[in-house]
Parts: structure tokens; C-alpha cells; sequence
């Protein structure tokens, strides 16, 4: 991860297409994504937030 200045911090990631469950570590305490679309329970009592990756078509390779 790089700092972006402000207490703002940015990682760059190439993931496959797929759902991923996350949560956040800020100031020590975990949480979900505040901008997260959706969240999903965990098992623990508390949720992950989720991210779902869709696969690029051949239209979205040529816009890069």
C-alpha cells in the first residue's frame, strides 16, 4: 500500500473474476466497507463486506 497524504491509503490489485468477502482495519478496529455495496454475515457476529469481480470482455481490453 502507498500513502496517498491525508490518512488516505491506495493498493493496486489484479484479482480474478470472482466474489470476495473483506473487512477493514481503521484506528485498530475492524469494520466493513462504509462505501461497500454489499455485505454478507461472517460467522463471528459482526459482516464482510463483499466485492464482486466481473470478468473483462474484449470491449473493456481495448479501452486501456
Amino acid at each position: 500500500m502507498t500513502s496517498n497524504g491525508d490518512g488516505k491509503w491506495q493498493a493496486d490489485l489484479l484479482l480474478a473474476p470472482g466474489e470476495y468477502e473483506y473487512r477493514l482495519v481503521v484506528d485498530g478496529v475492524w469494520m466493513s466497507d462504509p462505501n461497500g455495496a454489499e455485505e454478507r454475515p461472517n460467522g463471528y457476529g459482526g459482516t464482510n463486506s463483499v466485492l464482486r469481480v466481473s470478468p473483462l470482455e474484449a470491449s473493456d481490453l481495448q479501452k486501456e
